[in-house]
């Protein structure tokens, strides 16, 4: 849900990129 940041791979170590579409 943040903004495009490195950060939002934590939430989703094993999907990084989905947690961008979300």
């Amino acid at each position: 849900m943040s903004s495009m940041r490195p950060d939002s791979t934590a939430s989703s170590p094993l999907q990084p990129r989905v947690a961008v579409i979300i």
